[in-house]
């Protein structure tokens, strides 16, 4: 365990366990169908990408701190996510829970989603809040191939955040 401290801050920084990111998968499949909502964390409102990945990891770690532009925050942005709070994996790596990011034409990182299983040799499944479909999706991917104009661009195991008192 990693052990920072700053001015006043101290935390501990960890990559989140396989039952972590299993139980985190379980509380994001039961929101499929909930609409989408831009800047959305929250079951009753709706959520976006980076909220349904966030707030599924912090019910099962509720003190759950992310990284954003440097600072420590209890919410990400999905650049943010990939840059600053996840182990990028290669695609064999994936388990249950897992970050799947998405960029777009210009390979500007702008979605993610929690990686679900392989499919076949070719295809996951990945939940996600789709603004196109505008709400919470279960939905088959084959990562060579774009999905609604956004392409795969990489994978990632969270990195969490946790402030020491």
């Amino acid at each position: 365990m990693l052990l920072i401290s700053g001015c006043a801050l101290k935390y501990s920084s960890r990559e989140v366990t396989y039952e972590e990111s299993k139980k985190a998968l379980e509380f994001a499949l039961k929101q499929i169908g909930k609409p989408y909502v831009y800047g959305g964390q929250d079951p009753k409102m709706g959520f976006d990408c980076s909220g349904l990945v966030i707030w599924s990891y912090q019910q099962v770690i509720p003190n759950a701190m992310f990284f954003n532009n440097g600072k420590l925050y209890p919410d990400a942005t999905v650049e943010a996510l990939y840059n600053e709070n996840t182990r990028h994996i290669e695609i064999d790596e994936l388990r249950e829970g897992d970050i799947v990011f998405f960029a777009d034409e210009e390979n500007n990182i702008e979605h993610c989603g929690l990686y679900v299983e392989r499919t076949n040799e070719n295809n996951i499944k990945v939940i996600h809040a789709s603004g196109g479909l505008n709400k919470v999706v279960l939905e088959e991917c084959n990562p060579n191939e774009p999905l609604r104009g956004y392409h795969i661009w990489g994978f990632g195991r969270l990195i969490v955040s946790l402030v020491l008192r």
